[in-house]
């Protein structure tokens, strides 16, 4: 059997029918895809078609014979620069958005650096970090510091203690 096979055939046609009739615009696409999609899909599929059934034809080039004075590329060169229109006047509002921002930002650290020059003063050691060769120093000298205290507190204990006894039993005893 020489040729296309059936079932192929009739793929192929129900394709490009389905082709057609989208490029065309007889196809409500506007519960498939989204809006902006759709001038995108019918002019290509319009492209595509034309260029299929122009090829049927036996004309050289798509659009040559059904296409004459229509530029299916047209709508999407319109599209195109609509889009790049867009583009920029996003670009923009996010540049200005930006600017803003940054002001607001300028403004912020500016209100706050009294905020920040007031923190440092009351900051021990004027904002400094220690290290900890430091912090060990510290650690020692204040454990030494607390031992001796300790003593002299323990020793002026004793001695009160023994004060206050030795004069209750001075009292007492008659001594």
């Amino acid at each position: 059997m020489k040729g296309i096979d059936p079932i192929w055939l009739t793929v192929i046609t129900t394709v490009v029918a389905i082709d057609n009739w989208i490029g065309s615009g007889k196809v409500d696409l506007h519960h498939v895809f989204p809006d902006g999609w759709i001038p995108w899909i019918v002019g290509w599929t319009g492209f595509l078609g034309s260029a299929l059934r122009d090829r049927n034809r036996g004309s050289s080039f798509p659009g040559e014979s059904s296409m004459k004075g229509i530029d299916p590329m047209e709508d999407l060169n319109k599209l195109f620069e609509q889009h790049c229109k867009d583009d920029d006047r996003r670009h923009e509002e996010n540049v200005a958005l930006l600017r803003a921002n940054n002001e607001a930002i300028e403004a912020q650290s500016k209100a706050l650096e009294k905020l920040a020059a007031r923190v440092g003063l009351m900051s021990p050691g004027g904002g400094g970090v220690l290290s900890r060769k430091q912090v060990a120093v510290l650690a020692v000298v204040g454990t030494g510091v607390m031992v001796v205290v300790g003593w002299m507190i323990e020793a002026a204990v004793k001695w009160a203690v023994g004060w206050f006894i030795g004069s209750i039993l001075k009292v007492k005893l008659g001594g």
